[in-house]
């Protein structure tokens, strides 16, 4: 297991400096489909691999913890296209806690000590995320459809995290997660559909 180093252990030397001399930081704003994204992808295009881009959510998300509260840290179980399957996921958790780590890092988040409350709120969660997936199975609208229904589902679990502002928070924090979580069910549901057929 990992430990986390107190903050002072993660103060960085106010002489120590990040990049080159011609390094520079762009900061693109903008309301919210107004082409953000766009712009910092036409940036990375047009000057190579030297550019990294750097989302909100990922800030919002990965480095202030936006959602964590005094209940500690909030998680949603990520769904990526092609790799999810409910049943391994849940087993994973379980195994994970059944070592009774006092920690545990997760990648792209961070250390979280709160183990056994986290993995009980996931398995709940990848349960309600695929009763989602399946009440809508077949209809025409269904990407939009698993979309709502997650963006609901966080919303009310952030709510009773605790989280202030929860469907304003949810929307704008985890908006890109909801995304690929809803494509990655949907990519479920078909592999499924696939592996019925004779």
């Amino acid at each position: 297991m990992t430990s986390t180093p107190n903050s002072a252990d993660c103060r960085a030397s106010t002489a120590t400096a990040a990049g080159r001399s011609d390094t520079r930081l762009v900061v693109i704003r903008g309301n919210s489909a107004s082409g953000k994204s766009s712009v910092a992808q036409g940036l990375r295009n047009r000057y190579g691999r030297g550019v990294a881009i750097v989302g909100q959510d990922v800030i919002r998300r990965n480095v202030l913890r936006e959602h964590d509260t005094a209940r500690g840290p909030f998680a949603v179980p990520t769904t990526s296209p092609v790799q999810f399957d409910p049943a391994q996921m849940k087993d994973s958790i379980r195994r994970l806690l059944a070592a009774q780590p006092a920690a545990i890092h997760i990648a792209h988040y961070g250390t979280v000590a709160d183990c056994a409350r986290m993995a009980e709120e996931l398995v709940q969660r990848v349960d309600a995320m695929v009763a989602i997936a399946r009440g809508v199975d077949g209809a025409e609208d269904r990407h939009a459809r698993i979309d709502d229904g997650l963006t609901m589902l966080y919303g009310e679990a952030a709510a009773e995290h605790g989280v202030a502002d929860p469907e304003r928070s949810v929307a704008e924090v985890l908006g890109g997660d909801i995304q690929i979580n809803a494509q990655g069910l949907g990519i479920w549901l078909d592999r499924l559909a696939r592996s019925r057929q004779p």
